[in-house]
Protein backbone atom coordinates (compact mmCIF):
# COMPACT_ATOMS: atom_id res chain seq x y z
CA UNK A 1 0.00 0.00 0.00
CA UNK A 2 1.04 3.60 -0.39
CA UNK A 3 2.57 5.31 2.15
CA UNK A 4 3.47 9.00 2.53
CA UNK A 5 7.63 9.50 2.60
CA UNK A 6 8.05 10.97 5.89
CA UNK A 7 5.71 8.05 7.26
CA UNK A 8 7.99 4.93 5.95
CA UNK A 9 10.11 2.62 7.66
CA UNK A 10 13.47 0.27 6.69
CA UNK A 11 12.56 -2.27 6.54
CA UNK A 12 10.27 -5.46 4.92
CA UNK A 13 6.99 -5.55 3.73
CA UNK A 14 4.57 -7.16 6.22
CA UNK A 15 3.56 -9.72 4.15
CA UNK A 16 7.36 -10.69 3.52
CA UNK A 17 7.45 -10.83 7.20
CA UNK A 18 4.33 -13.26 7.52
CA UNK A 19 5.18 -15.11 4.67
CA UNK A 20 8.88 -15.70 6.53
CA UNK A 21 6.72 -16.65 9.61
CA UNK A 22 4.72 -19.11 7.80
CA UNK A 23 7.30 -20.85 6.09
CA UNK A 24 9.53 -21.10 9.91
CA UNK A 25 5.90 -23.03 10.96
CA UNK A 26 5.68 -25.30 8.40
CA UNK A 27 9.73 -26.50 8.57
CA UNK A 28 8.77 -26.83 12.21
CA UNK A 29 5.96 -28.80 11.72
CA UNK A 30 7.69 -30.43 8.98
CA UNK A 31 10.95 -31.47 10.70
CA UNK A 32 9.83 -35.07 12.00
CA UNK A 33 9.24 -36.36 8.01
CA UNK A 34 13.02 -35.19 7.25
CA UNK A 35 14.52 -37.33 10.40
CA UNK A 36 15.70 -40.50 9.88
CA UNK A 37 12.62 -42.71 11.22
CA UNK A 38 13.26 -44.06 15.25
CA UNK A 39 13.31 -48.31 16.11
CA UNK A 40 10.33 -46.68 18.38
CA UNK A 41 8.33 -45.75 14.40
CA UNK A 42 8.31 -49.64 13.99
CA UNK A 43 8.69 -48.56 10.18
CA UNK A 44 9.03 -52.09 9.15
CA UNK A 45 6.05 -52.50 7.26
CA UNK A 46 5.25 -51.45 4.09
CA UNK A 47 2.42 -49.61 4.64
CA UNK A 48 4.53 -47.27 7.00
CA UNK A 49 7.27 -46.88 4.74
CA UNK A 50 5.19 -45.29 2.03
CA UNK A 51 2.82 -43.08 4.66
CA UNK A 52 6.62 -41.75 5.99
CA UNK A 53 7.71 -41.11 2.04
CA UNK A 54 4.36 -39.65 1.52
CA UNK A 55 4.60 -37.65 4.35
CA UNK A 56 8.18 -36.24 3.36
CA UNK A 57 6.81 -35.45 -0.29
CA UNK A 58 4.03 -33.23 0.58
CA UNK A 59 6.37 -31.81 3.18
CA UNK A 60 9.06 -30.75 0.73
CA UNK A 61 5.82 -29.51 -1.39
CA UNK A 62 4.91 -27.47 0.91
CA UNK A 63 8.34 -25.65 2.23
CA UNK A 64 8.86 -25.21 -1.76
CA UNK A 65 5.62 -23.11 -2.54
CA UNK A 66 6.33 -21.33 0.58
CA UNK A 67 9.26 -20.41 -0.84
CA UNK A 68 8.38 -20.07 -4.26
CA UNK A 69 5.29 -17.18 -2.72
CA UNK A 70 8.21 -15.55 -0.96
CA UNK A 71 10.43 -15.62 -3.72
CA UNK A 72 7.39 -13.64 -5.95
CA UNK A 73 6.72 -11.32 -3.30
CA UNK A 74 9.70 -10.12 -3.15
CA UNK A 75 10.34 -9.69 -6.76
CA UNK A 76 7.11 -8.01 -7.33
CA UNK A 77 8.34 -5.60 -4.82
CA UNK A 78 11.56 -5.04 -6.26
CA UNK A 79 9.61 -4.04 -9.56
CA UNK A 80 9.83 -0.32 -9.79
CA UNK A 81 6.14 0.46 -12.10
CA UNK A 82 7.24 2.95 -14.84
CA UNK A 83 5.34 1.82 -17.56
CA UNK A 84 2.56 -0.26 -18.31
CA UNK A 85 4.69 -3.67 -18.86
CA UNK A 86 6.58 -3.03 -15.36
CA UNK A 87 2.80 -2.80 -13.80
CA UNK A 88 1.86 -6.24 -15.27
CA UNK A 89 5.20 -7.65 -14.91
CA UNK A 90 4.73 -6.84 -10.78
CA UNK A 91 0.83 -7.73 -10.94
CA UNK A 92 2.10 -11.46 -12.47
CA UNK A 93 4.29 -12.23 -9.71
CA UNK A 94 1.44 -11.42 -7.18
CA UNK A 95 -0.81 -13.76 -8.76
CA UNK A 96 2.24 -16.24 -8.59
CA UNK A 97 2.35 -15.54 -5.26
CA UNK A 98 -1.27 -16.24 -4.49
CA UNK A 99 -1.11 -19.41 -6.80
CA UNK A 100 1.95 -20.59 -4.29
CA UNK A 101 0.29 -19.84 -1.45
CA UNK A 102 -3.04 -21.98 -2.18
CA UNK A 103 -0.70 -24.36 -3.34
CA UNK A 104 0.37 -24.63 0.04
CA UNK A 105 -2.87 -24.75 1.77
CA UNK A 106 -3.95 -27.75 -0.78
CA UNK A 107 -0.49 -29.83 0.21
CA UNK A 108 -1.35 -29.04 3.62
CA UNK A 109 -5.31 -30.15 3.26
CA UNK A 110 -4.20 -33.25 2.29
CA UNK A 111 -1.83 -33.79 4.62
CA UNK A 112 -4.47 -32.71 7.27
CA UNK A 113 -6.76 -35.58 5.49
CA UNK A 114 -4.25 -38.39 5.76
CA UNK A 115 -3.85 -37.91 9.79
CA UNK A 116 0.06 -36.91 9.13
CA UNK A 117 -0.73 -33.40 10.73
CA UNK A 118 -2.86 -32.41 13.64
CA UNK A 119 -6.01 -30.37 13.30
CA UNK A 120 -4.59 -27.16 15.59
CA UNK A 121 -1.77 -27.22 13.29
CA UNK A 122 -3.88 -27.42 10.01
CA UNK A 123 -6.06 -24.46 11.30
CA UNK A 124 -3.52 -22.22 12.13
CA UNK A 125 -1.69 -22.90 8.53
CA UNK A 126 -5.25 -21.93 7.03
CA UNK A 127 -5.44 -18.78 9.36
CA UNK A 128 -2.50 -17.94 8.04
CA UNK A 129 -2.65 -18.66 4.29
CA UNK A 130 -5.92 -16.60 4.31
CA UNK A 131 -4.45 -13.73 6.12
CA UNK A 132 -1.49 -13.51 3.46
CA UNK A 133 -4.05 -14.00 0.61
CA UNK A 134 -5.76 -10.92 2.19
CA UNK A 135 -2.60 -8.88 2.05
CA UNK A 136 -1.94 -9.54 -1.09
CA UNK A 137 -5.30 -8.98 -2.26
CA UNK A 138 -5.57 -5.54 -0.85
CA UNK A 139 -1.36 -4.69 -2.60
CA UNK A 140 -3.27 -6.23 -5.69
CA UNK A 141 -6.13 -3.45 -5.12
CA UNK A 142 -3.24 -0.60 -3.97
CA UNK A 143 -1.33 -1.24 -6.99
CA UNK A 144 -4.30 -0.94 -9.54
CA UNK A 145 -5.27 2.45 -7.56
CA UNK A 146 -2.41 4.06 -7.33
CA UNK A 147 -0.96 3.42 -10.77
CA UNK A 148 -4.29 3.36 -13.11
CA UNK A 149 -4.80 7.09 -11.50
CA UNK A 150 -1.37 7.68 -12.05
CA UNK A 151 -1.83 7.44 -16.17
CA UNK A 152 -5.05 9.80 -16.41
Amino acid sequence: MSVPEGKRKIGKLTIETEGEKLLQYIIDVTVKYYLPPTHEDNISSQSKIVEYANAKWFAECMRSEMLSCLSNIQAANKIVVLDEESYHERRLCQTQAERCVEKVLTASTLMYRKKLIKSKRIKFIGQQIYHIKRMLQNWRKSDKARYTNREQ
